[in-house]
């Protein structure tokens, strides 16, 4: 059950985060994307100094991390929200509509969810805490690559979609190449790092 509640607080999160990135919002966007790790992190802590000996510690500040992350974008998705006034372009997309546009990425963020989490799940079942702890630790520390990706996805996207509304296509090949070149060289030096040592 809290898994199934995980997922869904977690996906509505993402759409959320959407929102916020479509509405060029980028700092509450930015925000948003680094709430639910830090949370989780300090959540963990409190949880691991308070009951050494919780072996549920982990999965109940995963569960915290999502709810207070979920709290705190449906907070700022109200606040963006105030002061709204519909308009009849508006009345065209009902509800229904906007959940048959969106169901997909909500079953893709499920998903991911799903994915991300099976392999310390399946290992906690096989092996001892010590083992899935040191494999949790080696995964979240070759992820930096991805983490650096993320940062530079999260800068770069909202002008993507500003230069393809406008259909700038020169203004936005530059981009692409400009993003490329920085993505690579911010990647390479940590894949040569991790590829060697």
């Amino acid at each position: 059950m809290m898994s199934l509640l995980v997922v869904l607080l977690y996906g509505l999160f993402n759409v959320f985060n959407s929102f916020f990135r479509s509405q060029n919002k980028i700092k509450t966007f930015a925000l948003m994307q680094v709430i639910q790790p830090v949370c989780f992190l300090l959540s963990l802590l409190l949880i691991l100094l308070l009951w050494e000996n919780s072996s549920s510690g982990y999965l109940s500040a995963y569960f915290f991390s999502i709810c207070f992350a979920f709290l705190i974008a449906f907070l700022g998705l109200l606040n963006s929200l105030k002061g709204y006034v519909r308009t009849e372009e508006d009345d065209k997309y009902s509800y229904t509509y906007l959940f048959k546009q969106t169901w997909p990425m909500f079953l893709t963020g499920a998903t991911w969810i799903i994915i991300a989490q099976t392999d310390v799940a399946m290992l906690g079942a096989m092996r001892s805490i010590e083992e899935v702890g040191v494999y949790s630790a080696a995964t979240k520390i070759s992820m930096m690559a991805a983490f650096l990706l993320n940062i530079i996805n999260m800068v770069l996207a909202p002008k993507f979609s500003e230069l393809s509304a406008k259909n700038d296509i020169a203004k936005l090949v530059s981009f692409s190449r400009l993003g490329a070149k920085i993505i690579f060289v911010f990647t390479f030096p940590s894949f040569t790092l991790f590829r060697f040592f």
